[in-house]
């Protein structure tokens, strides 16, 4: 399945580790489809976007 929107290399704060961790987000119809290590799996989507700022 193919994500409308791909960020990479963003910070996403884990409530249980309470730290932030870098990721890749993946986003479908406004909602989260999957999170994964930052380059770790090639998500794939309509829109890619660098989260580095």
């Amino acid at each position: 399945m193919e994500a409308d929107l791909v960020i990479k290399n963003v910070q996403v704060f884990n409530a249980y580790l309470k730290k932030f961790l870098c990721r890749d987000v993946a986003v479908l119809n406004g909602r989260f489809l999957h999170l994964s290590e930052a380059d770790c799996m090639q998500l794939k989507g309509k829109e890619t976007v660098d989260g580095k700022g």
